[in-house]
């Protein structure tokens, strides 16, 4: 067995950096099915670019590649691309083309091409939290929780009383994972 070591604070900033960009694709996943009920197809439009950039970026990050990146989708696409294209030019080429697609004009066209985008994401990047809202914060809460244990551990992580935890009667109900678990669990069985 290849065991490498590696320093713990570079290690954990990196794995921060994950975690936040699945929280923001769960995030923009909320964004985009909101925006196509709401009948706002260009914020729909944004949020399926974030979704495109973040998850080049979680692709990266899991094939060990660390590009610098920020909040905004559109800042962090060019780094993000430059570096996909290092790895796998074609895969960074259909990538470019997906994100720099005009918008569509109507709703049927909308729905087609976030479909796209997801089967896209799913079967081209193999990022699966960049086609479900479900995997994203999936991922997101196992990746927050590895955190908190290796933070607690170094006795450098919050106290578990950060999470307010809901109580029924004199029983505590769940806590944060716990419940962040059973709603993915609800839209997993929807």
């Amino acid at each position: 067995m290849n065991t490498q070591v590696e320093p713990l604070l570079p290690w954990l900033q990196r794995e921060r950096r994950t975690n936040v960009i699945q929280e923001i694709l769960w995030i923009q996943h909320f964004d985009v099915d909101g925006a196509v009920v709401a009948g706002q197809p260009e914020l729909a439009w944004r949020a399926r670019a974030a979704i495109i950039v973040f998850a080049a970026e979680l692709r990266l990050r899991r094939w060990g590649v660390y590009p610098p990146s920020s909040g905004d989708h559109t800042a962090t696409a060019p780094s993000v691309l430059r570096h996909l294209e290092v790895l796998d030019p074609d895969l960074a080429r259909d990538t470019w083309d997906l994100l720099l697609r005009g918008a569509p004009e109507t709703e049927t066209e909308l729905a087609s091409e976030i479909a796209d985008t997801r089967r896209f994401l799913g079967e081209r990047l193999g990022v699966p939290e960049g086609v479900s809202k479900v995997e994203a914060i999936r991922s997101w809460a196992n990746g927050l929780r590895r955190l908190r244990a290796a933070s607690k551990g170094l006795g450098i992580g919050e106290s578990d009383g950060w999470y307010l935890l809901q109580r029924v009667g004199r029983e505590q109900q769940t806590d944060w994972y716990e419940e962040v678990m059973s709603i993915v669990a609800a839209e997993d069985d929807r």
